[in-house]
């Protein structure tokens, strides 16, 4: 007789108790969304704890975290579009293997290609060459401050 099986938990449910799914954006949602993602190209940086001389309260410390946070919007940004301009790297070097492969120069796998001379995995290749293709025609997604699993 087979054992029965064990519920699989969700673990976003175990950490935080959330019983909610994602919602999906369509529409005016997702500009709005996309909109609000934007992040100003200026410098922006967050200073080191220990740079700091006085901390007396929460009200100085917000500053700090409204510029940190605008910091950290930025440098995501610059992982999405540095992400995009790898992807495609990453789709002309495709393209060049498989040309190669078809004319017989080549006998190795893309996969094993990329593994032995750049060393970066087929899936997250794969990965970054989708976001090349899907986001990289419009370059307003440069400006995003979305992560990459965001997008």
């Amino acid at each position: 007789m087979a054992e029965p099986r064990k519920p699989k938990a969700d673990y976003k449910f175990i950490l935080r108790g959330d019983t909610k799914k994602s919602n999906k954006l369509f529409g005016r949602a997702i500009h709005q969304y996309l909109v609000d993602s934007c992040v100003a190209l200026g410098d922006v940086s967050c200073p080191k704890l220990n740079d700091v001389s006085v901390i007396t309260s929460l009200s100085t410390i917000k500053n700090y975290l409204v510029s940190g946070y605008e910091g950290l919007k930025k440098s995501n940004c610059a992982a999405l579009a540095v992400s995009i301009h790898y992807g495609d790297w990453l789709n002309v070097a495709f393209e060049f293997h498989y040309n190669e492969t078809q004319a017989g120069l080549r006998t190795d796998s893309w996969k094993e290609w990329l593994k032995t001379n750049v060393g970066i995995g087929d899936s997250y290749a794969q990965k970054l060459r989708t976001i090349s293709d899907v986001f990289g025609k419009y370059t307003g997604f440069r400006k995003l401050g979305l992560s990459i699993s965001d997008v």
